[in-house]
C-alpha cells in the first residue's frame, strides 16, 4: 500500500495491484516472447515474485511504461514532425 499527499488535509491511499502474465499480454498487446525479450533487455519492468511459483507485474509500473511510450508518427501533427 502506498500513500500520497493530495493536499495538506487529504491523504490518498493507493492500493497496488498485480497483473499476471496473461493479463499483461492482453493489456499491452505484445506477445509473451516479446514481453520477455523486453524484460531481459531492460526495456520493460521486471516481474515481482509473489509466491514460489508465481511472478506478476505491478500495475503502476506497467502504467508508467505505457505512459512513457512515444506517440505514433501517424498521430503527430505536422509541427511536431518538423521539429
Amino acid at each position: 500500500m502506498k500513500f500520497r499527499v493530495v493536499s495538506n488535509l487529504e491523504l490518498e491511499i493507493i492500493m497496488e495491484r498485480f497483473l499476471s502474465e496473461r493479463d499483461l499480454v492482453e493489456q499491452i498487446g505484445l506477445s509473451r516472447v516479446t514481453l520477455w525479450r523486453k524484460v531481459r533487455a531492460g526495456d520493460f519492468p521486471p516481474p515481482r515474485k509473489i509466491s514460489q511459483n508465481r511472478k506478476a507485474w505491478l500495475e503502476s509500473e506497467v502504467s508508467d511504461w505505457i505512459s512513457a511510450r512515444p506517440v505514433a508518427d501517424a498521430y503527430r501533427s505536422a509541427e511536431e514532425l518538423a521539429k
